[in-house]
């Protein structure tokens, strides 16, 4: 899948070294919103419209969770935090992190689907569908942001 999108400008497949395997659990890629001028969001519908199941983001950074910001995690004294109650979890601790589960990372399961060569060959069509939509999918989104605002 990975050569059938690595030529697509706005996206960055993942890559493996020279040498080396990769299992693929999640196949991510970037997304890089300001070069296709297109919310992830409605990128990632498009491609689920096309049949490609798609998520976005992955784990939410685990210092953003309520047992960091709450500062308790076991029993009611703030276990562990109390060992170090000055430290803090704010957002923007982990900015790119953050930018990735917000914004840049769109991924997809393989391990969840029975992937030959030819689901995989439809998944990149769904992608090269989606991509060569852009100008469509902008004026969409522009139209639905025009719409919310009335």
């Amino acid at each position: 899948m990975t050569r059938g999108v690595e030529r697509l400008a706005g996206l960055t497949p993942p890559s493996v070294r020279e040498g080396c395997r990769h299992v693929y659990y999640v196949w991510a890629m970037r997304y890089h919103e300001e070069e296709l001028g297109l919310k992830r969001s409605t990128y990632c519908k498009a491609l689920a419209a096309e049949g490609f199941p798609v998520f976005e983001g992955y784990v939410r950074p685990l210092y953003l969770l309520p047992a960091f910001q709450k500062k308790v995690a076991i029993g009611n004294k703030g276990f562990p935090f109390h060992l170090a109650p000055q430290r803090d979890y704010p957002k923007g601790l982990c900015p790119v992190c953050e930018r990735m589960h917000e914004r840049e990372f769109i991924g997809f399961e393989p391990c969840a689907y029975d992937l030959d060569e030819k689901l995989q060959d439809l998944l990149v069509q769904a992608v090269r569908k989606v991509h060569s939509s852009l100008a469509e999918l902008r004026t969409l989104e522009r139209q639905e942001g025009e719409g919310s605002k009335s």
